[in-house]
C-alpha cells in the first residue's frame, strides 16, 4: 500500500495523513488537518481549518448519470465539493462533488451525502444516514442514524429528525408524469420522531412535533403536535415549549 498526494495539493500547517491515501490535483487544505487510512479525495475539493477525516472515506465523487432525477435537477458534471472549518467526517463516509458543507459539521460513520447539497453550519448527521442530491439543511439541524433525506428536500434551522426517518419524493412512484419529484419540506425548529414517513409534496410546519411512527400524508400546520397513520394534528404546541421561548429561557 502507498500514499499518493498530487504536487498541486495545497496544505496548511500541521497536515497529517495515513497510508494508502489518494489526493488528486488542486485539493486545498487549511491548518490542522488529519486524514486517516484508505481515503480518496478527488480533484479540486477544498477544506478549511481543523479537519478530521477518518478511515475509508471517499470525498468529491462525481455523480454517474444518466438518471431521470439528474435531468429533472439539471445535473451534469458538478463543481468540486467544499467544506468549511471544524469538520469531523466519520469512517467510511462518502461525499459527492457539488455539495457545500458549513463549519462545525459532524458526521458519524458511513453516511452518504449526494451532489448539489447545501449544509449550513452546526449540522450533525448520524450513522448510515443518507442525504440525497440537492438537499438543503439549515443551521443547527440534527439528523439521527439511518435517516433518509430524500432528493431535493428542504430542512429548516434547528430541526431534529429521529432515526429511520424516510422522506419520499417521487409522488408517482417512477411513472412518467410531468412532475415526478415533489420533495417534502420541514420548516424551522420542527421535531420529527423515529420511523416517521413523509409523503411527497407534504410540509411539516414551523416548531411542530411529529410523533414516532407517524405517516405524514397532508401538510401539518405550524406549532402543531401530530401523531398517527395518517398523521393528524391533535393540539397546538404550548407557547412555553416553543423554540423561541425556550431559547430565551436558556440564553436570556
Amino acid at each position: 500500500m502507498s500514499t499518493h498526494i498530487s504536487p498541486a495539493v495545497k496544505k496548511g500547517k500541521n497536515f497529517k495523513v495515513g497510508i494508502n491515501v489518494i489526493i488528486e490535483d488542486k485539493v486545498r487544505f487549511g491548518n490542522n488537518v488529519t486524514i486517516g487510512n484508505n481515503v480518496i479525495i478527488y480533484r479540486g475539493a477544498s477544506f478549511g481549518d481543523n479537519i478530521f477525516i477518518m478511515d475509508n472515506c471517499v470525498i468529491g465523487k462525481q455523480p454517474t448519470p444518466p438518471f431521470r432525477e439528474h435531468a429533472a435537477f439539471k445535473t451534469s458534471k458538478m463543481p468540486p465539493v467544499k467544506f468549511g472549518s471544524k469538520i469531523v467526517i466519520g469512517t467510511g463516509s462518502i461525499f459527492y462533488a457539488g455539495s457545500k458543507i458549513g463549519d462545525y459539521f459532524y458526521s458519524a460513520d458511513a453516511i452518504l451525502v449526494r451532489e448539489g447539497c447545501v449544509i449550513a453550519k452546526h449540522v450533525s448527521i448520524g450513522k448510515k444516514a443518507i442525504v440525497e442530491h440537492h438537499v438543503k439543511l439549515g443551521e443547527g439541524t440534527k439528523i439521527q442514524s439511518f435517516a433518509l433525506i430524500g432528493e431535493g428536500m428542504f430542512v429548516g434551522k434547528n430541526v431534529f429528525i429521529g432515526p429511520f426517518f424516510n422522506g419520499t419524493c417521487d409522488k408517482f412512484m417512477n411513472r412518467f408524469e410531468k412532475f415526478v419529484f415533489q420533495p417534502p419540506k420541514i420548516k424551522d425548529h420542527a421535531r420529527i420522531g423515529a420511523h416517521v414517513v413523509m409523503m411527497a409534496g407534504t410540509t411539516v410546519g414551523k416548531d411542530s412535533v411529529i410523533g414516532a411512527g407517524a405517516i405524514v400524508t397532508k401538510d401539518i400546520p405550524d406549532y402543531s403536535i401530530a401523531i398517527g397513520v395518517p398523521a393528524k394534528a391533535i393540539k397546538k404546541l404550548p407557547v412555553s415549549h416553543q423554540f423561541k421561548k425556550l431559547k430565551l429561557a436558556v440564553h436570556g
